[in-house]
């Protein structure tokens, strides 16, 4: 049997869509793995940058009830005053337990944990957006239930808990041990937020590839040869080689 790997879809888009985005990669992943593309439970509208070219892919799904695109994202502003601020942690800790996306989980957590299990064995999931905030609950879950994906891909990810400070955050529940490759657009207005998630993980197992190209999967062709390579790493390690 081939090693599986999830793909969850950004909001505003669908599986369909989240295969024309990812077909460069997923053409170097087919020969070496099965590829099972997710899609989200709730119907929205189309993301940013989706229309006109995917006019009329619909419907378009979302995993998260956090809004819409121009208020469903940390701003910069508020992650930098954040970084410097001088609070104590056990105020830091009060104000995340407040936030509603910082609590345990989100409702659908259940619905995709059992889409999990359906499709075990796992190797690994790739995350895009608000899909990569959907895999960051879904891998808090396994590793507290002592489970560890070969790897997590993270693109163009953004911040898993709405407020919630890193520092907090990692302090109340510790940071992922999940092996991690996060995928960070130059011209990406949510960099900064895929900045943060990258301090969610464990420094000795994250690695950042950043590239030309704003709030998409990357098209180069050497930047996707890098993410297969580390892929195929990653998941040699835990199966003994492909």
């Amino acid at each position: 049997m081939r090693p599986k790997i999830l793909l969850l879809h950004g909001s505003g888009t669908n599986t369909t869509i989240f295969g024309f985005q990812t077909y460069k990669l997923a053409s170097l992943l087919r020969p070496h793995f099965d590829l099972v593309y997710l899609e989200a439970p709730i119907d929205c509208g189309p993301g940013p940058g989706v229309l006109p070219f995917f006019e009329g892919a619909g419907p378009f799904k979302k995993w998260l009830h956090d809004g819409d695109s121009s208020n469903n994202f940390v701003s910069s502003s508020t992650f930098e005053s954040e970084s410097n601020s001088d609070s104590d942690s056990t105020k830091e800790l009060e104000n995340l337990q407040k936030q509603p996306e910082a609590q345990e989980k989100w409702d659908g957590l259940d619905d995709l944990i059992n889409t999990f299990f359906h499709h075990a064995p796992v190797a690994g999931i790739i995350g895009f957006s608000q899909g990569a905030k959907a895999t960051l609950h879904l891998v808090r879950w396994l590793e507290a239930e002592d489970i560890l994906l070969d790897f997590v891909l993270l693109a163009g990810g953004t911040a898993p808990f709405k407020g919630a400070r890193v520092n907090a955050y990692c302090e109340r529940s510790g940071k992922l041990k999940t092996p991690s490759v996060h995928l960070v657009g130059d011209l990406d207005p949510w960099r900064p937020e895929s900045e943060k998630l990258f301090e969610y993980f464990e420094p000795a197992s994250r690695e950042m590839i950043r590239f030309e190209g704003g709030h998409n999967m990357p098209m180069q062709k050497d930047v996707n040869q890098k993410v297969f390579g580390l892929i195929k790493e990653l998941n040699g390690k835990a199966e003994g080689g492909i």
